[in-house]
């Protein structure tokens, strides 16, 4: 979706600088006048204050700071009463608030929104007898709802404070924790210590919304994840329907949704950020990253601040059809509450201070690649440069026979068409593939059930020509991976039990996943759907599979679903929230790892990443919302030259020579769906969308960016990016560590930019 205020944005976005220099997008003539008694928090004090104090403020909306605690980095003030905080960073005197010091001076907030923005936390609630009933969450804010009511305990605690909420309307006491450790700041939710009480279901909880937030004369951005990465301009002036929120790694797919979900990239990193007055300050998720969710507001007509936070998700809540209660002959839409609440023991959110140099989205990018260096095992993982290659091999299709249904299997790359692919390729001049299959062994590409054994299905060739295939592949160095699904089957068997060992939907039935019709947004109700094993018996299916894999002798495994996909098991006994389904992935991944295969992952949720060789179809793009402003790599950014990553396929592209030049523009390999069948053979299928995946139907396309690419990809393979920055409106510029500079012009028209020419739609390079 093209939108105006993009363009805006790209034509202010012009800089030359060593980092991208931002530009905020034009204010709408709707926004309240300039105020001139903001004070200047780029020359701010050294001592955190509150402006707009005057003889009549209510004494619940002041602040007293005091010196809590500090270390060589950072020094934390607190009230020791309401506890709001304020975090000077040393080196620059900067100091960042929990709450907007001049909120008092606000007036174009008002009402719930304006005690939200003074608040520490917001929670989303809903009285028990509510529950299962035409009611809607309810919400409340710790100003108005604690704080005012007198009911926050602040104890001093090792590098910093606890804080308890007492939320007398509901009964929910919620302890919190603020700590400076080195350079960083903390806060943890202690969630094995909430007590909700008897009266509410706790559903979320929503920490520091505007911690940083920055005001409408402030210029800067709020960094998210989305997809790629993408920058939102302070004070866009959109009046959106409902605030931008999102779950981080996607939607719980044990949720069952009646209609299609909208369209969109997933967060893929539990990471956010804000810049304002050449400051950056980045969160990232440390604990409970799986059970939340990113928002943000942001400046307009009616809000007077840009802030991005977190939600935890306690519990789940969902608006369903009831099949049971009737109003006037309508069966209404209630709310639905899941029994059980999250077993996390905390959830944490760990803020950095940036400045300098490092006060923009590539410094967030190297600072989180360093969290992940230190804390979660990323490793450099050096690979050789190719075109990235993922064959499909078999299908089950609805069939019929004297007017009985029935599933039958269709080849639409047998072992030995791969191999014939591979050599018609390497003729075309495509001499280095990696390659990833899908759909070779007897369950097919989407799974009939839960992979028990690794065995070759004889509708490709069987066990013979499967190993020549195999012996093909190691002779010829081709790095390979055999997709396997450890998660999603259509029926029982291979010691796995539909009713006994699938996840459950919050309507405590077996959560039934149907294909969506693209014209109607429907569920396809005529193609048999598919289940979700509960992640309980997951670690049991998925390691057994990989230990019978692993005698097949070969060495590589694609389960790329982890990477996928995210979901919980709402069963009344022995549930689990998906927050630790995370910790399952990467315990199984661990056992891959120690059995000596080599991993490549897709859908690029992080957690797989330090696992994976090859991460297929990283994000270019972002959703797109009328919000956003400027998309950015900031994915790639963090993992270009440790973890080798492909684009989405090609072919499958809306627009693939833009989608070629975001491959080129971050060193990635370009990534082609392909089958041996004609077309014909998926029509009326669920794989309906591999149409344009033959190989004689791109091959040459292919062996032609291959040859424009290869000269530049043998050169920033395996490099970091450096630098990245918008150098005019389409035109970016990324420097390698080897100080190789690319240029690609996204346009349709010629640039020039420092003696360099650009055609349109192409891209230069250099070394600087």
């Amino acid at each position: 979706m093209k939108r105006f205020c993009v363009l805006i944005l790209m034509l202010l976005l012009l800089t030359g600088c060593a980092h991208a220099a931002y530009v905020p997008a034009q204010r709408s003539a709707t926004l309240p006048p300039t105020r001139t008694d903001i004070p200047d928090f780029s020359e701010g004090p050294a001592f955190p204050v509150q402006y707009g104090v005057t003889d009549s403020t209510n004494p619940a909306m002041l602040v007293n700071y005091v010196e809590v605690t500090r270390t060589p980095w950072l020094v934390m003030y607190a009230d020791m009463t309401m506890g709001a905080f304020a975090i000077k960073n040393i080196e620059t005197d900067y100091i960042w608030y929990s709450v907007p010091p001049d909120i008092l001076l606000d007036e174009t907030t008002r009402g719930a929104a304006r005690l939200n923005l003074q608040s520490q936390m917001i929670i989303n609630f809903i009285f028990r007898q509510d529950a299962n009933t035409t009611v809607v969450p309810r919400t409340s804010n710790s100003q108005s709802g604690v704080v005012n009511q007198h009911n926050v305990t602040v104890n001093l605690i090792e590098n910093g404070i606890r804080v308890e909420f007492f939320f007398e309307l509901t009964g929910f006491r919620i302890p919190v924790e603020y700590r400076i450790i080195d350079d960083f700041f903390e806060a943890m939710i202690d969630v094995a210590n909430i007590d909700e009480g008897e009266l509410c279901y706790l559903l979320g909880i929503n920490l520091l919304p505007s911690f940083g937030a920055g005001n409408l004369e402030d210029e800067g951005y709020l960094f998210i994840p989305d997809g790629s990465g993408v920058l939102v301009p302070f004070n866009m002036n959109f009046q959106m329907t409902s605030p931008y929120e999102e779950m981080v790694y996607g939607r719980d797919y044990a949720v069952v949704d009646d209609e299609m979900p909208p369209r969109r990239q997933n967060i893929h990193m539990p990471v956010f950020g804000t810049l304002r007055d050449n400051q950056a300050l980045m969160g990232v998720i440390t604990e409970g990253d799986g059970a939340a969710s990113i928002l943000l507001v942001n400046g307009n007509a009616s809000m007077g601040y840009n802030a991005v936070s977190t939600r935890m998700i306690f519990r789940h809540s969902g608006r369903v059809q009831s099949l049971f209660m009737e109003i006037n002959g309508n069966f209404p839409t209630i709310t639905q509450v899941s029994h059980a609440p999250n077993h996390m023991e905390r959830y944490t959110v760990r803020y950095y201070f940036l400045s300098g140099d490092e006060a923009d989205y590539v410094g967030m990018a190297h600072r989180y690649r360093g969290f992940l260096i230190n804390e979660r095992g990323l490793v450099r993982n050096p690979q050789s440069p190719a075109l990235a290659l993922e064959l499909y091999g078999s299908i089950d299709i609805v069939a019929n026979r004297l007017g009985f249904m029935y599933n039958r299997d269709v080849p639409l790359t047998t072992y030995r068409q791969a191999v014939d692919i591979v050599e018609m390729l390497r003729a075309l001049g495509i001499h280095h593939i990696t390659l990833r299959y899908v759909g070779w062994d007897t369950e097919g590409t989407l799974n009939r059930r839960l992979p028990n054994r690794a065995n070759p299905t004889r509708i490709l060739g069987g066990r013979r020509d499967f190993n020549d295939m195999l012996t093909f592949f190691q002779n010829e160095g081709i790095a390979y991976y055999f997709e396997t699904d450890p998660i999603r089957f259509r029926s029982g068997g291979g010691r796995v039990q539909f009713r006994r060992d699938a996840a459950r939907s919050p309507h405590r039935i077996p959560a039934q996943i149907h294909g969506y019709d693209l014209v109607t947004h429907t569920p396809r109700l005529w193609l048999e759907p598919y289940r979700l094993v509960s992640p309980t018996v997951l670690t049991t299916t998925a390691t057994r599979f990989a230990d019978n894999f692993n005698r097949l002798g070969a060495t590589g495994i694609s389960p790329g679903i982890f990477g996928e996909m995210l979901y919980s098991d709402y069963s009344e006994s022995g549930g689990v929230f998906r927050s630790h389904t995370t910790d399952i992935y990467e315990g199984i991944l661990s056992h891959y790892r120690d059995l000596g295969l080599r991993i490549a992952t897709s859908g690029a949720n992080v957690y797989t990443v330090p696992f994976a060789e090859r991460i297929f179809g990283a994000p270019v793009y972002s959703s797109a919302f009328d919000i956003f402003g400027l998309d950015v790599p900031f994915y790639q950014i963090v993992f270009q030259g440790w973890v080798t990553m492909t684009a989405p396929a090609m072919m499958q592209s809306t627009r693939p020579e833009i989608t070629f030049l975001k491959t080129v523009e971050t060193g990635m390999e370009l990534l082609y769906t392909g089958m041996y069948a004609e077309p014909d053979t998926l029509l009326f299928t669920r794989f309906d969308h591999l149409f344009s995946s033959t190989v004689s139907l791109w091959a040459a396309r292919a062996a032609a960016q291959v040859a424009r690419y290869t000269p530049l990809q043998q050169v920033i393979y395996n490099q970091e990016i450096i630098q990245h920055t918008r150098v005019a409106p389409g035109v970016s510029l990324t420097v390698f560590e080897n100080g190789i500079h690319v240029l690609v012009n996204f346009t349709d028209y010629d640039t020039v930019y420092q003696n360099h020419t650009v055609p349109a739609l192409d891209f230069n390079w250099w070394k600087g």
